[in-house]
This record gives C-alpha cells, sequence and structure tokens, in this order.
C-alpha cells in the first residue's frame, strides 16, 4: 500500500502537493505534519488519480472516473445521483437505444441469419415478397454473405417475426417507460434497469 499526505489547502485550490509518500501509515498524522493534511491511501499499485475530485468538507479525494455516469455526484455517502429528473431522461434515451436494438437484431431462419437493420431491408424484403407468385424461390443475400434460397412463404414468416419482435419490443418499451415516469428513487430506477445500466 502507498499512503500519501496531500496539502489540502492546495486540493482547495485544485492542485497536488505531497508532503510525504510512504509504504506505511503516519499514526496521528495531522500532528506531526499539521492540520490541513489528508491522507490518502492506495493499493494495488495504483497512485493518485488523474481525473480526481476533493470532498472539502470530508476531507475526501475521489476519483471522478469512478462515476457510474455523468449524472452522479459524490458525497459522503459515495456516488448519488443529485438530479432524479436528469437521470430519468438519461434512462429514457438508454431504454430507446436498447428497444431499438432489440428489434434490429438480424432474423435466424433455417440456420442462417437475415438482416433486418433498417427500413431499406424491410423494404427489400417486402418487395421481393410482393413479385413473387407462390411457388417461386429467390436466393437471399444472409447477414453473413451466404445465400439462402427463400420462397414467398418464407419471406412472410421472416416480415412476420419482424412484426411479432417490434410489437413486443413497443409493448415492454412503454410499460418500462411508464415504469421509469412513476419512480420515485434513484435505487428503484437503477434496481429495475440493472439491464440497461
Amino acid at each position: 500500500m502507498k499512503y500519501y499526505y496531500l496539502d489540502t489547502g492546495k486540493l482547495k485550490n485544485n492542485q497536488i502537493y505531497i508532503l510525504k509518500q510512504i509504504n506505511t501509515p503516519i499514526e496521528n498524522y495531522k500532528d506531526s505534519l499539521g492540520q490541513n493534511v489528508l491522507e490518502y491511501t492506495t493499493d494495488d499499485g495504483r497512485n493518485i488519480p488523474n481525473n480526481w475530485g476533493y470532498l472539502e468538507g470530508s476531507d475526501i479525494l475521489y476519483d471522478k472516473s469512478d462515476a457510474p455516469s455523468p449524472f452522479h455526484s459524490y458525497t459522503v455517502d459515495g456516488w448519488v445521483v443529485t438530479d432524479i429528473d436528469e437521470y430519468k431522461e438519461h434512462v429514457k434515451k438508454l431504454l430507446q437505444t436498447y428497444r431499438d436494438t432489440e428489434i434490429s437484431k438480424d432474423i435466424l431462419y433455417n440456420g442462417k441469419y437475415i438482416q433486418v437493420r433498417d427500413t431499406e431491408d424491410l423494404g427489400n424484403i417486402q418487395t421481393v415478397e410482393e413479385t413473387l407468385d407462390d411457388e417461386s424461390t429467390v436466393d437471399w443475400l444472409t447477414a453473413d454473405n451466404t445465400l439462402l434460397t427463400v420462397s414467398k412463404e418464407d419471406l412472410l414468416n421472416i416480415l412476420e417475426t419482424y412484426n411479432v419482435r417490434k410489437t413486443t419490443q413497443y409493448s415492454q418499451y412503454v410499460a418500462e417507460k411508464v415504469y421509469l415516469q412513476n419512480a420515485e428513487t434513484v435505487s428503484d430506477i437503477q434496481t429495475h434497469f440493472n439491464y440497461l445500466l
């Protein structure tokens, strides 16, 4: 372990000034080094963080990079969200991204993945499906760039799979959005949406 003894007057001015750096702690260090000294301990070969912050009233030096999100501030109780409404907006955006990612996942069909990432992919599937008669087939380029022979029925099944997925994701999204809107604490949000955070 390393023990750093830092000048708190310098910390208040956003500067690091190391009075001592040793491998064993100094007992009653404020008596020997002065009242404006902070003991900062590191382990695992780490040093003072480059992106540090100082909690003046409590004499705590912390690593700003450890913040769980940009909406967290460091307090004597650790990292806390100071603006729940702003945090809810952040989680809502994560929820939208999650929904869109889930909807646009490739569809596994006959052992091959069919790409449905955007409206162009869907439009291509719909256009080809509409031009095929019931007995015809077409070679379709899959997500891994191999050919898959598909029929009109196959394309209809792929479109149906996509539509079911989209409907499911949107109904889940609406339910999650309602939960988020009604959540009263950050803890509720973090517990419920742990799959996003």
